[in-house]
This record gives structure tokens, C-alpha cells and sequence, in this order.
């Protein structure tokens, strides 16, 4: 029976084509990323791949770097059709090819004051013609052709998804919905802070003290309160027309925080429906970084 199916991509391309750009946008696929490995090298890593059985995703950016890799490229590839065979595992490999016209890569290297690793005593064009032709063959075997010439990095980023997030199943957009206690210090990572101190506060109320947000009775005591169900309506309504925003801006995640005094109560009873809410449309993730040690402290200072 053949295991869990290998996504292999292989990047390549022109030298300053934007080959950075698209290993951190596999990174933020799921992808295992290696660049510019030796090629003596990679017989070793395929194997550790295949006894890991946890590494389903990899990229590798091979270029004019590794000059020998284009002498044993066409080998490597079809060693991978022999594994696939041989250990019984499903393969699906593609080559992504990089491409940019020569005026535009002549600008990019002057722009960042570079050589170009076959140019490197000679003519900048020289360098990229002679490439050209050393990469034509595998520009023919090639399954995405990307060019970059008028893309920016955030538009090179758009295109790798599309090309590349489905075969994944990735999520390339989450949300972190946290709560947390303004008497413990602002989350530094937050993207968005929301200050709920003026709702109605459960601390006051004997039953509910020494509970937290996560408990029915203080999740009820916050959410039914008609002050907090007038803010939420109005705070949810803005964060739906503002996450499209950040996701058109490249952002693979944002950090919504929630602050209460404690971050044991209210700010943990909006941030539990904020998740479970936008859990409907976004990957997300609930968190909340105060509730324990707040609700620890006021139990202490109880039986004090």
C-alpha cells in the first residue's frame, strides 16, 4: 500500500529572480526548505526524508550556485521516480522555474550591488546570457513557469499560492484570538489590541470570582449583558470588514488581543466568541495567556 503522498518542489531559475521570496513563501506553505544544497549531498537527504515519515513537504532551491547540480539534476529526478517505485510512496514532484527578463535582472543586480556567479570578473550580461542557456533544459521540464519581471514581492508571493497552496492544504492565513491581563503587560506581538475593561466586570461577584471566561456561569454573566452585546456586534462587524485587508496585504497571520485588568474574565469571554465565530470563515487559534495565573493569584488571595 504506498504512504502518504511527498509534495516535492524543486525551485530554480534566473539568478535574481526572486528565488528568496519564494522559499519563505513555501515556508509559510508547510514546506521543509533547503537551499542551495550540495548535490553529493542530497542521496542522503532523501533517504533521511523517507525515514523521518513525518516530512511530507519539501522544497529545494538549486541554481547557477551549485554549477554541478546541472550535470546531475536529470539523474536526481529520475532517482526520484525510482523511490517512488521502490518504496512504495507516492511522489508528486514539480519544477518551478523563475524567470525575468534581462533588462529587469541587469537592474536588479546593480540595485543590490552584486555579481553574478558566472559574471564575476566579466559583463553582467554576459553572466545571465551564458546562464540562459545552461538552465534551458530544465526550463523545458519546468511545471510552473513564474516571471517576475513587472512582480512585486508581495505579487510573486500571490502567484506561489495560488500555484502551490491547494496541492498542500495548508492554511496560508490564521488568526491568533488571545486574551490577556493589562496588569501583566501588552502582548508585544499583538497586530490588534482591544481594551474591554469599561463591560461589567464578574470579579465583583462572589460566585463568579473565582471562576474564568472558559465557565458558563461568568461566560453568560459577560455575554448577556446588553453594554457587551453592543460592543461586540459592532467590534465584530469591523473585524470583518478589515481581516479581508490584511490577508490582500500578504499577512500569513494576525494577532487579535483582548485585555481585561486580570485577563481572567471578560477579556477571556469576548476572546472565547470572537474565535468560535470567526472559526466559521479562518483558521484560528484561542488562546489565553493570563487566565491561569490571574485565577491562581485570586484563589491564593483568598484564603489569605
Amino acid at each position: 500500500m504506498a504512504k502518504d503522498t511527498l509534495n516535492l518542489v524543486i525551485v530554480t531559475g534566473m539568478s535574481g529572480a526572486g528565488k528568496t521570496v519564494a522559499m519563505q513563501s513555501f515556508e509559510d506553505l508547510g514546506y521543509f526548505c533547503i537551499d542551495n544544497m550540495p548535490p553529493n549531498l542530497l542521496p542522503k537527504f532523501w533517504e533521511l526524508v523517507h525515514e523521518s515519515g513525518t516530512i511530507k513537504k519539501v522544497a529545494l532551491v538549486v541554481d547557477i550556485r551549485s554549477r554541478a547540480f546541472y550535470d546531475e539534476i536529470f539523474s536526481m529526478l529520475s532517482q526520484v521516480d525510482e523511490d517512488e517505485q521502490e518504496k512504495h510512496q507516492k511522489i508528486d514532484m514539480k519544477i518551478l522555474f523563475l524567470n525575468a527578463s534581462d533588462e529587469e535582472l541587469v537592474s536588479r543586480y546593480k540595485e543590490t550591488r552584486r555579481s553574478h556567479p558566472l559574471a564575476m570578473e566579466g559583463r553582467l550580461l554576459d553572466g545571465i546570457e551564458k546562464e540562459r542557456e545552461l538552465l534551458s533544459e530544465i526550463k523545458g521540464r519546468a511545471s510552473v513557469e513564474i516571471d517576475t519581471t513587472d512582480l512585486t514581492p508581495r505579487q510573486l508571493r500571490e502567484e506561489i499560492f495560488d500555484n502551490f497552496q491547494e496541492s498542500t492544504g495548508v492554511p496560508t492565513f490564521h488568526i491568533e484570538v488571545m486574551s490577556f491581563g493589562f496588569k501583566y503587560g501588552l502582548p508585544i506581538d499583538a497586530d490588534i489590541v482591544m481594551d474591554v475593561r469599561f463591560l461589567k466586570n464578574p470579579f465583583y461577584i462572589k460566585e463568579l470570582k473565582t471562576q474564568t471566561g472558559v465557565d458558563k456561569p461568568v461566560y453568560d454573566y459577560v455575554m448577556d449583558d446588553p453594554e457587551t452585546k453592543n460592543f461586540y456586534d459592532k467590534f465584530s462587524d469591523l473585524l470583518k470588514d478589515i481581516i479581508p485587508g490584511y490577508e490582500k496585504e500578504g499577512k500569513t497571520s494576525l494577532t487579535i488581543a483582548i485585555g481585561c485588568t486580570g485577563g481572567q474574565h471578560r477579556s477571556v469571554a469576548i476572546a472565547q466568541r470572537l474565535g468560535t465565530d470567526l472559526k466559521k470563515k479562518y483558521y484560528v487559534d484561542i488562546t489565553h495567556r493570563d487566565m491561569e495565573k490571574s485565577q491562581k493569584k485570586v484563589i491564593e488571595d483568598g484564603r489569605k
